[in-house]
């Protein structure tokens, strides 16, 4: 099992299961094991844990522990997580071998008492890539905030002090404060990275006139196109509840110019 977080309690460990096989989120995990035994014949156990690719080469693989084996025991340790794991689909294999008096992670057939095997993956969450490029992002910013609030971060003595007033601007828009997931700043970047997917030209697509409409209304009720056969334009015109936008290709590769209305200033709202 993989846990988030384990907190002493009157002398007892409180554990919180992590449920989800995306580990690229937590900086932090562990795994629990508990160990049983039909016959007393070790006292002790030793426990090595790969994290194995899909062509069942290891990433990592860890030194032997050893847990002693009275009674049934909740063992619990932390995982180490590579730097080097890129994005993707890995196997936790945890192995209960017979005891030594060795660290080396290596081991034999005949000293394997058990193994386990867990599927996981590695899929960066929307708030890590953000932070990971952050002044990017900070640019991002303009369709949800003041110019004079984004020359305030910038203005930040130091990376932690930007870093701390970049979270503090989207702490003041979560709809949900008393919980750790923001959905303002989760829904705002998912618009952004959608716009660069799909709307580049010759700029990225959250600097584009759709990639601007799309991240501050979120996507049309209908999208229709339409050509001009005597100016050889392209249209493209998206339908929301109460409004209309009209974009117009004028070059013929793609980059499309918001046409009507001409203008648009209004910033992101969280709804």
């Amino acid at each position: 099992m993989f846990v988030s977080e384990i907190e002493e309690q009157n002398s007892e460990f409180k554990i919180t299961p992590y449920l989800s096989d995306n580990l690229g989120n937590l900086d932090n995990i562990f795994i629990f094991l508990e160990t049983y035994q039909k016959s007393p014949k070790y006292d002790s156990v030793d426990i090595v844990y790969q994290i194995v690719n899909p062509k069942n080469k290891d990433e990592y693989r860890s030194s032997r522990k050893t847990f002693s084996l009275k009674n049934n025991q909740q063992i619990f340790f932390p995982l180490v997580k590579p730097v080097s794991l890129k994005n993707g689909s890995y196997f936790l294999r945890v192995t209960a071998l017979k005891p030594s008096r060795t660290s080396d992670s290596n081991f034999t057939p005949s000293e394997i008492l058990s193994v386990s095997e867990r599927a996981f993956e590695i899929t960066p969450s929307i708030s890590n890539q953000v932070l990971t490029n952050l002044d990017k992002s900070i640019r991002q910013l303009k369709y949800v905030a003041y110019q004079s609030d984004i020359d305030y971060i910038n203005q930040a003595p130091d990376p932690e002090e930007k870093k701390k007033r970049f979270l503090e601007f989207w702490k003041k828009l979560d709809p949900t404060p008393s919980t750790e997931y923001n959905e303002a700043f989760e829904e705002y970047y998912e618009r952004v990275y959608y716009a660069n997917a799909n709307f580049k030209s010759y700029i990225e697509g959250w600097q584009t006139d759709r990639g601007m409409v799309y991240i501050v209304l979120g996507p049309p009720a209908t999208i229709q196109t339409q050509s001009d056969f005597y100016s050889n334009r392209n249209y493209e015109i998206w339908n929301y509840a109460n409004r209309t936008f009209i974009f117009v290709d004028y070059s013929g590769f793609g980059d499309y110019r918001l046409y009507s209305p001409p203008t648009f200033n209004e910033k992101y709202s969280y709804r």
